[in-house]
């Protein structure tokens, strides 16, 4: 991946159900908020990697930041109405971060 880029992958499902559509993220980098304008995807998930492998997880939506990584990403979960769902996950990367992903996985009760 390109310097100053930070890519985010989100599954978010139930147990009765693999990708919810609908959902959100609220993103923020050392506390400013981060555009994002993509939601969930319903139905099977996609996977984060096209071979199988330990790094390989399922997703319904990811994003793209292209910015200086290093300091502190929080990402929130918003559902379909705008509410927050569940807790904020924290991420802190520094400048020379390898991988520069952040996989979030909710799992709707």
């Amino acid at each position: 991946m390109a310097a100053n880029v930070v890519r985010v992958y989100l599954y978010v499902y139930s147990t009765t159900e693999f990708g919810l559509p609908g959902y959100t993220l609220a993103v923020t980098h050392n506390g400013a908020p981060q555009n994002v304008d993509v939601t969930s995807q319903a139905g099977l998930p996609e996977q984060t990697r096209a071979e199988p492998g330990p790094y390989t997880r399922f997703t319904n939506m990811n994003m793209i930041f292209v910015e200086p990584q290093a300091g502190s990403w929080e990402i929130q979960l918003i559902d379909v109405n705008g509410q927050i769902m569940g807790p904020a996950a924290r991420f802190d990367l520094s400048a020379d971060e390898n991988t520069r992903e952040i996989y979030v996985r909710y799992r709707r009760k």
